[in-house]
């Protein structure tokens, strides 16, 4: 941290050069999730942006996101339940 010539705090940062492949926003090890760990996975012939724009990938990611908070849910529920 230091001041900027105004007298406000500051940080900065400088980007290290990427030490793995892929294609340019998302690392190539973020894929590689060991299998026993996938709960659900799809394959689109798609490039990873207009992924963003595709009703297919957002109804998948959305349905991905509910069952993460079902989940979370239901491990919640079974930390409050009463002793019985």
């Amino acid at each position: 941290m230091y001041k900027d010539y105004e007298g406000n705090i500051a940080e900065s940062y400088t980007l290290k050069p990427a030490i793995g492949n892929g294609d340019g926003t998302v690392p190539q090890r973020s894929g590689e999730i060991p299998l026993e760990s996938i709960k659900a996975r799809m394959h689109l012939p798609i490039e990873h942006e207009p992924a963003y724009k595709n009703s297919i990938t957002q109804e998948f990611t959305l349905r991905a996101i509910v069952d993460i908070l079902l989940e979370v849910n239901k491990q919640n529920e079974k930390k409050t339940a009463p002793n019985a």
